[in-house]
């Protein structure tokens, strides 16, 4: 297995495409500090899944996507993909090529992908098991693992150590044991103290359960005899049902004769309707048949109008085409006169035309001849110009030569006194980039300042969000404790409502009353309120009173008891208001004991009341040994003591007391409990509102701050200082280019200097050499004059039959153009004379169409009127046929008109018959009700229908013995006192529940025990797999050092601890030959670094990778060190493929290929790739050769 290659693109600084080949064995990456060489090895950890943003030098994994320049549009996506040769399938598939791709998108989304497949980061590291690769393996090792190994910081050898020997995983299981261990004794402390808890109130409610059973077995006695009394009752009824139904039915025979006689009157009745109906329709029927007639006459009216108009039209139509066709006869004799004058005319010009070119061909044959003659004279003429154009021409290049050496020498001296000048500009602009040199380095310094103050004022900003941000956790918690306390009042008030509403715990006399009572009666608990602390002593005491009403008169108490008795629904007890005496005086407090009056709230209107109720009651925080020595002074008045907890009450010569029940205190004052919960809702709701609206302002606040921040962010700031401080680097740049550039004008001045004098000396013999060609010239001119007169005569001539001929030719174009002309005007107006002789056609057959449309329409216009003529007769004939179809209607209409006075009299009389009936019926519908009744009270008092008991066999008691035996059961159940209905539910649901957490601490104990087992199966097989981790690590330690020092210098690392290997710490010693013993913290630097790269070395050979990548390790190494770790590396290379990204140029000529990254575009990275294997041969390698 081995990693081919790397494909890299909006990665971090690379935005484009990168593809580095890692073909061989030892690769080199280089290049200057921040170009981006580290970003490979993130690239590589982050394609392996590393998660963490810290291990990629990130503060959130969106900024792994480029991030844009100045030239350069922000990545939407970010892609790294690692391709591997497979042949030896070390990784488990089929494939001998395996790719795998990492994705993330600007929005946040991401995506893997195995050989272009989408996969989950688990099946990427599932398929990489075993193969020593992954983001956190040793595969990859940087600089800082080795600074770590060295100040050993937070224990990063044994960190090291562990993760290597994996055992990681085994301290993070045995911890979160660990954990579960004490979240589950936790969990046992919580259950025991609810079996405690549930332990002391189960034996009360079994008490209360076995009460109810006694209770309900007196209730079923009372519902078996209320049974037999209630189907005697309903049998009595069944029978005055069958009378009542046999005088209905009579009733009912006479009413259907009634209802036969007018069922006829209403036949007859309606056939005279239906008849008045047919004649109706048929009345619409002859007016419809009228009014289509007259739609049928306008209808011809409207189409006799149309072709009225049509007949109009064309006759227009008619005159116009005669006119035209006149205008166009007149037109085509016009066209055919002018037609045959253009013939006439073509003719002659071409006549003409013949003559011109006869001539021009005369002209042509003469100016041949001369033309001949001209070059046989010029060929002698040429023979004596060649030669004295050579002569002048090497007179010329001569005369040339030296104005260009003269021009030379003027342009040197220009460019010396131009250079001059330059080099006094150059002079005079170094003082000016020294000057803004000088004040980019304020502007600089100012820059800095106003950092250093933002980032101070950012770092307020930021504490005060801080501040905000705790200020609102606080808020909301404070919201959550007053959502949850508002929940349970809710929740509490819902259960209250319900009890008050459904009268728990009340007799069925009350719930009775309380139903069917138009004035709703007050019950004597919901008057009152008292503190919880109070609410036991007190209603122990009014216990006897609590379910008594409170009525303002004896009259409305009188109600209440008859309809009571009426209903046989048991008994009811009463206070009344107007017959209370007058107030009495309230007992002041006395040593230890209160007033309990001074502990209740109630209506003013109740005060005379509940002052008789509670007259000289006290309530006390004393204990009963207290209460003896203080009642002792009272003997003398009547007094009662209630312990404020209600286990006691005592009075002169009694006390009573125990324990407090479950379910005691919890009637009186729940009317007056509700209203004090929903004022407390409503102050919570409000006080949730509040706490919204401070969270809200908070967090507004918040927000603008850090829009603040955001709208001010140092980056702008901080660019713009690194832009500074590059136009610093600039200025000194342009400087010495300037400098430089001084230099080398002055070298130049005085080589052109030298030039000049030098082409001087060759313009002297320049001149020399004209005079002599000049002797030559004059005489071969003197020759030459006779041949150039005989010359210039045959070119005289030449020119002259020229002209003539050119003269002639344009005379031969001129006329042929005006014969086109001609013949093109005679097309025209042939094509117009075409044109008008079709239109001339065209009119004819128009006229023709006309003529016989005009004879159609005025043939369609005598039938029409024919037709209108007998419409109208026909239209006449029908509405004297109307009048009397309309006569024989309303005689129909008067006849229907009596037979409907005597339905009339019919209906009375089964009106009056079906009165007699529906009062048979009421008093049917009364008994029916009097069942409801039963049916109802069956319902109310014992939950079922009359159905279910029906064939319940009758008892032969008498129907009175039947009721005094239900009103004497009856006073049973309501002196039976109250009795807790849910006790028997209660008790069974506390008894199941007692169980079953019994059952939960049991399971909670096993647990225990199995946690403790767990933990110690984790810490003997985490130790196990770490000492063996230890020894292998240990054995290739002792390897490598001995390679990268020498054969006698060893080594070997020892635990601080060996009794506990797990928490014991990790020491290097180092011997080297001759010395002793030392710690590493003894040796030398590059001792130091070279034994924190051998220990590496040696746990990545414990688990070894395909490839390994070192991060710049051999920075710290000198020279023989280098060649050491180079040493073992090529050693190593043959069983691993190793990445180095390097600065050492030692480390670059041993690697077999070498990258360099660059950034030729500011933020951009790039590559370019060196194969050194050729340069093996030399030494080192200039690392500048391959940065370009």
């Amino acid at each position: 297995m081995q990693l081919k290659s790397i494909y890299i693109k909006g990665f971090k600084s690379f935005p484009v495409e990168t593809v580095i080949h890692f073909n061989e064995r030892v690769t080199g990456v280089v290049g200057p500090n921040g170009s981006g060489k580290s970003n490979i090895v993130d690239a590589i950890r982050w394609v392996l899944g590393e998660q963490k943003t810290s291990e990629l030098r990130l503060s959130e994994m969106t900024d792994v996507l480029f991030n844009g320049t100045k030239k350069r549009n922000k990545s939407g996506l970010a892609q790294v993909t690692l391709h591997f040769d497979n042949t030896k399938n070390l990784i488990p598939t089929e494939y001998n090529q395996v790719s795998i791709s990492r994705l993330l998108f600007r929005n946040g989304e991401s995506e893997y992908k195995i050989n272009d497949v989408p996969c989950r980061l688990k099946d990427i590291k599932s398929l990489f098991t075993d193969t020593g690769v992954s983001s956190d393996s040793y595969a990859i090792i940087a600089l800082n693992m080795v600074d770590e190994l060295l100040t050993n910081s937070n224990g990063s050898r044994v960190r090291m150590m562990e993760q290597a020997s994996g055992i990681s995983r085994y301290k993070q299981r045995k911890k979160e044991t660990i954990n579960k261990l004490q979240s589950t004794e936790i969990d046992l402390s919580r259950v025991e103290d609810l079996l405690f808890e549930i332990s002391n109130n189960l034996e009360s409610l079994e008490k209360q359960a076995k009460r109810v059973e006694r209770y309900n077995k007196i209730r079923e006695d009372y519902k078996s005899v209320s049974l037999q009394l209630y189907l005697k009752k309903y049998d009595d009824l069944h029978d005055s049902t069958q009378q009542i139904n046999s005088r209905i039915l009579e009733e009912t025979t006479v009413l259907k004769e009634f209802e036969a006689k007018m069922t006829i009157l209403e036949a007859e009745l309606m056939r005279e309707k239906k008849e008045i109906v047919d004649n109706e329709s048929s009345l619409s029927a002859f007016q419809k048949e009228i009014n289509e007639l007259l739609d049928s006459v306008r209808k011809q009216e409207n189409q006799k109008q149309l072709l009225l108009q049509q007949l109009q039209h064309n006759q227009q139509k008619l005159i116009l085409t005669e006119e035209e066709q006149t205008r166009l006869e007149k037109q085509i004799s016009e066209n055919e006169v002018i037609i045959g004058s253009l013939n006439e005319r073509v003719h002659a010009e071409q006549a003409l035309h013949k003559n011109i070119e006869d001539k021009d061909l005369q002209l042509n044959n003469e100016y041949e001849a001369i033309k001949k003659s001209y070059y046989e004279a010029k060929a002698d003429h040429d023979s004596l110009t060649n030669k004295r154009k050579n002569l002048g021409e090497s007179k010329h290049q001569f005369e040339k030569s030296l104005a260009v050496l003269e021009n030379q020498i003027e342009n040197l001296e220009i460019s010396i006194h131009r250079k001059r000048q330059m080099m006094e500009q150059l002079l005079q602009d170094s003082d000016n980039v020294k000057e803004e040199q000088k004040q980019a380095q304020i502007k600089l310094d100012q820059q800095e300042l106003l950092l250093k103050s933002q980032m101070e004022d950012h770092a307020s900003k930021n504490d005060k969000i801080l501040m905000l941000n705790k200020q609102r956790n606080d808020l909301r918690n404070e919201k959550d404790k007053i959502t949850r306390r508002l929940d349970a009042r809710i929740n509490e008030y819902d259960l209250i409502k319900s009890m008050v509403d459904s009268l728990e715990g009340y007799p069925e006399s009350i719930k009775f009353l309380n139903k069917h009572l138009d004035t709703k009666p007050v019950i004597l608990s919901d008057l009152l309120y008292a503190p919880d602390k109070y609410k036991i002593a007190i209603e122990n005491f009014l216990e006897p009173y609590l379910n008594y009403f409170v009525v303002d008169s004896f009259s409305e108490a009188v109600e209440a008891l008859l309809l009571l008795k009426k209903a046989q629904k048991g008994k009811a007890n009463f206070f009344i208001l107007d017959q209370i005496p007058e107030q009495i005086p309230v007992t002041d407090e006395l040593d230890g004991l209160q007033p309990a009056l001074n502990f209740l709230e109630y209506d003013e209107k109740y005060h005379r009341l509940i002052s008789r109720l509670l007259e000289n009651v006290f309530i006390t925080d004393l204990g009963l040994d207290d209460i003896d020595l203080l009642s002792s002074g009272l003997k003398e008045e009547p007094f009662i003591i209630l312990d404020k907890n209600g286990t006691f009450t005592t009075t002169n010569f009694t006390v009573s007391g125990g324990s407090v029940g479950l379910f005691e205190g919890k009637k009186i004052g729940r009317r007056k409990n509700l209203e004090k919960l929903e004022e407390e809702i409503r102050r919570l709701k409000q006080e949730n509102t509040l706490m919204d609206g401070k969270i809200i302002v908070v967090s507004n606040e918040i927000g603008h701050l850090e829009a603040d921040l955001k709208g001010h962010s140092l980056d702008d700031l901080k660019n713009k200082i690194q832009q500074s401080r590059i136009r610093l680097a600039q200025f000194s740049t342009t400087l010495n280019g300037k400098v430089q550039r001084l230099d080398a004008l002055k070298a130049e001045v005085h080589s052109e200097i030298e030039d000049i004098e030098q082409m001087k000396s060759l313009i002297l013999k320049n001149r020399q050499s004209i005079q002599q060609l000049e002797v030559e010239l004059a005489s071969i001119l003197s020759g030459n004059n006779m041949n150039d007169s005989n010359l210039q005569s045959i070119s005289d001539r030449l020119a002259d039959i020229t002209e003539a001929k050119n003269q002639q030719h344009i005379e031969l174009i001129k006329h042929q153009n005006l014969i086109n002309t001609l013949e093109n005007e005679l097309g025209y107006k042939m094509t117009d004379l075409n044109k008008m002789s079709e239109k001339y056609g065209l009119n004819k057959t128009v006229l023709t169409d006309i003529t016989e449309m005009l004879l159609v329409l005025d043939k369609d216009l005598a039938i029409l009127e024919q037709s209108l003529v007998a419409d109208y007769n026909r239209k006449k004939e029908k509405e004297l046929h109307l009048g009397d179809v309309e006569k024989d209607f309303y005689a129909k209409r008067g006849k229907v008109h009596e037979m409907e006075e005597q339905v009339t009299v019919e209906r009375r009389n089964i009106s009056q018959s079906n009165f007699l009936v529906n009062e048979l019926k009421e008093k049917l519908q009364d008994i029916r009700f009097k069942v409801i009744s039963i049916k109802e009270r069956l319902q109310i008092e014992f939950n079922t229908s009359l159905d279910s008991v029906i064939q319940i066999e009758r008892s032969l008691v008498p129907l009175d013995e039947l009721e005094e035996e239900q009103e004497k059961l009856k006073r049973k159940i309501d002196h039976f006192g109250e009795v807790n209905t849910l006790a028997i539910e209660a008790y069974q649901e506390m008894k199941e529940r007692f169980d079953t957490i019994s059952q939960q601490k049991n399971d909670i104990l096993n647990a225990k025990k199995s946690l403790i087992k767990t933990i110690d199966e984790i810490e003997k097989v985490a130790t196990q797999k770490y000492l063996e981790t230890f020894e292998v690590v240990n054995m290739h330690f002792k390897r490598v050092f001995t390679r990268l020092f020498s054969e006698d210098d060893t080594c070997e690392i020892v635990m601080e601890d060996p009794e506990n290997p797990l928490e014991s710490g990790i020491e290097i010693i180092a011997r080297p030959k001759g010395k002793r013993p030392k710690t590493l913290s003894q040796l030398s630097g590059g001792e130091k670094t070279l034994t924190a790269i051998a220990l590496l070395f040696s746990l990545y050979l414990y688990k070894p990778a395909p490839f390994c990548i070192f991060d710049e390790v051999d920075a710290p190494l000198d020279d023989s060190n280098i060649e050491k770790f180079n040493r073992i590396v090529k050693e190593f290379s043959r069983e691993s493929q190793f990445i180095i990204i390097t600065h050492n140029k030692a480390t670059m000529a041993s690697v077999d290929v070498l990258y360099g990254v660059f950034m030729q575009e500011m933020g951009v990275s790039e590559v370019a790739a060196v194969d050194f294997r050729d340069y093996e041969h030399l030494d080192t390698v200039a690392e500048g050769q391959f940065l370009n």
